[in-house]
């Protein structure tokens, strides 16, 4: 890159920032986000939560660059949503119950990252109505008759498992 285009790049991001701080219409966009980031053109440490997590989602190698402590629940989770291998990056204690299921939701893989003893009932029905395949995961002895029914309205693949369940319990 020649010592012109170096200018103009440099002129580009200085009135795109001008224009970003002055109106939230005129956010920067993504691309502009990772050139800006990966090319010392932005510093990351002036950069708003959602500019944050609209860079991780798309380059979340990136993600060493930037100060993650200043991302709450909501952007953690639609990071996570997004970006699963970014899971060690995060305190997940910020999560709440409801997060979790929106992620577990999303990203089931993610299961075994979190304490999922300390659910309730409603988040496990609500995860178990999304992915099936995290029965093995929780106490379903927990759920009550209700709990199962809805679960089983929306994933007939699990009732041998609670036939099972209902076997064992007598």
């Amino acid at each position: 890159m020649d010592k012109v285009q170096r200018q103009l790049i440099d002129t580009y991001f200085r009135k795109r920032q001008i224009a970003a701080q002055q109106s939230s219409r005129y956010k920067l966009m993504g691309y502009e986000l990772d050139y800006g980031i990966d090319n010392n053109k932005i510093d990351p440490s002036k950069l708003s939560s959602s500019d944050i997590v609209n860079v991780l989602i798309t380059q979340p190698d990136l993600a060493d660059k930037i100060d993650l402590s200043k991302l709450d629940n909501w952007n953690i989770k639609s990071v996570l949503q997004h970006q699963p291998t970014l899971v060690d990056k995060f305190d997940l204690s910020k999560l709440n119950r409801g997060d979790i299921s929106w992620v577990l939701r999303y990203q089931p893989t993610l299961a075994d990252k979190f304490d999922l003893s300390k659910l309730n009932n409603d988040v496990i029905s609500y995860v178990l109505q999304h992915q099936p395949t995290l029965a093995d995961k929780f106490d379903l002895s927990k759920l009550s008759n209700n709990d199962i029914s809805g679960i089983l309205m929306k994933q007939p693949q699990l009732k041998p498992v609670f036939d099972k369940l209902r076997n064992n319990n007598g």
